[in-house]
């Protein structure tokens, strides 16, 4: 079974969906969005939040989203990591 999670970036006003299976964890719901999402955010520079809180990587979906909605709702903020050039 996949879960539909709701993806919105605030500053960008845009919105988009993804499917993930739905024993994934948040770190799966990441690398789906670096697929679809417009400028393809790695996954190390994404930050998402729901209910007010960052979600970690590890976090279970099931354990998250315990009731079932037809969609979940997350916001997807993004870290721009720059490279150490000359280091």
């Amino acid at each position: 079974m996949s879960l539909l999670v709701r993806v919105e970036l605030p500053t960008y006003s845009h919105s988009f969906q993804v499917s993930v299976p739905s024993t994934g964890t948040i770190n799966d719901v990441k690398c789906e969005i670096e697929k679809v999402c417009v400028g393809n955010p790695r996954v190390p520079g994404q930050r998402l939040i729901w209910r007010g809180r960052f979600l970690g990587d590890d976090e279970k979906l099931l354990d998250i989203w315990k009731v079932c909605r037809p969609c979940r709702l997350v916001f997807l903020l993004m870290l721009f990591i720059m490279a150490n050039i000359g280091g």
